[in-house]
This record gives C-alpha cells, structure tokens and sequence, in this order.
C-alpha cells in the first residue's frame, strides 16, 4: 500500500540504530513510499529484491517524489555488504541513505556497494533516483544486503 508521507530533511548513511518509523527524509515535499520492504538479517543471511520507482525524488516527472523505504533488523553484530543496481544502465543516478546529504549514489552503468558492520537492531534506508535522470519512468533496480 501506497503511502504519502511529508518528509523534512533526508538523515546518514552513517548507520545508527534507529526507531522503526520512516527516518529518511527530503526538503519540505511530498514523497510517495512505492514500497516498503521489511526484513531481518544477520551472520550469513541475504535479501534481494528488484523494485521500480514511478518518478526521481523531486518528483521531476510526476509532480511528487518517489522512494522505496527498506526496514532492516539487523539480529547480531553483523557486517553487511548493500548492492544497488540500475536495472537499464540509461545513465540515471540512483541513491541509498538516511538524508539527500549523506547518501551513496552511482550513475549507471555504475553500481552503488556499500559495506558496514551494524550492531544489532532497526535501520530504515530510502532508495531513490536522483539526478541526472532520463525521465523514463517507471524505472527499474536490483538490490541485494549480503551478510
């Protein structure tokens, strides 16, 4: 289910514990959650999933922002490796992170990895096109957490 939610500032790819509600956030917009995705992970576990996006997050062509929140429970001090991958290598920036500021991003063909080591507990990460974009929306992307 489809939620708007209006968000202030995105927060860090500097992953801290936090509570379980939505804890990325843009400027002052509307943003429309796509999906949310929800799992646990710990010592050799994964998730995968591809997703698609309907806009970028400035809502560039929609009018409104789109993002995918993703609710991680990490069950034991643990060192994840994140892939982000753009479906169409087109060119488009895609992001994950807690804020617009402190996020990783890559233009395809290149590929957001990031790896942390997470104590246990709750992590909320948004994803995200980001600009440059080509404007052909819905757009496509595959992301795997590797522990």
């Amino acid at each position: 289910m489809k939620k708007t939610i209006l968000l202030f500032a995105l927060a860090a790819i500097v992953f801290m514990a936090i509570p379980s509600v939505l804890a990325f956030e843009v400027k002052p917009q509307v943003v429309v959650i796509d999906h949310t995705y929800t799992f646990s992970i710990g010592p050799g576990g994964s998730f995968y999933t591809y997703s698609s996006l309907l806009d970028d997050i400035y809502g560039s062509t929609t009018g409104t922002g789109h993002a995918d929140k993703y609710v991680m429970t990490v069950t034991s001090t643990t060192t994840i490796t994140i892939e982000l991958v753009d479906c169409c290598l087109m060119g488009d920036t895609i992001c994950i992170g807690k804020s617009m500021t402190k996020k990783k991003c890559a233009t395809s063909p290149g590929t957001v990895v990031v790896t942390h080591t997470f104590s246990p507990g709750k992590y909320v990460l948004g994803v995200w096109y980001d600009l440059p974009n080509t404007g052909v929306f819905p757009a496509g992307y595959d992301i795997w957490f590797t522990a």
